[in-house]
């Protein structure tokens, strides 16, 4: 996957999501305005997005809102890393992964 331009990045969403059998999951960050993927962690906790927080300092990325679902790993890392950022949840989608 090539590495995408963040320059215009201001609205993204940051999810999980399962890969193949067995618990292997992706953290997956999207861009919400392109709907292009900018990011890809192996595993589903803050260590799968710790590559992706370097990357945006580069080019002064201004993050405007970050949709996620409620999972308290993503709330604490938007948090600390875009703490003026408007969170947006996605709670249809954080419902239906707890059934």
């Amino acid at each position: 996957m090539a590495r995408p331009k963040l320059h215009k990045l201001q609205q993204s969403a940051i999810g999980g999501i399962s890969i193949g059998k067995g618990h292997r999951y992706l953290t997956i960050v999207l861009d919400l305005k392109s709907g292009a993927v900018v990011f890809a962690g192996a595993g589903k906790g803050a260590e799968a997005l710790e590559p992706f927080w370097p990357r945006l300092k580069r080019p002064k990325v201004r993050i405007e809102a970050v949709a996620t679902d409620l999972s308290p790993v993503y709330l604490s890392a938007v948090l600390t890393q875009f703490p003026n950022a408007v969170q947006v949840f996605d709670v249809c989608f954080s419902r239906m992964n707890h059934l």
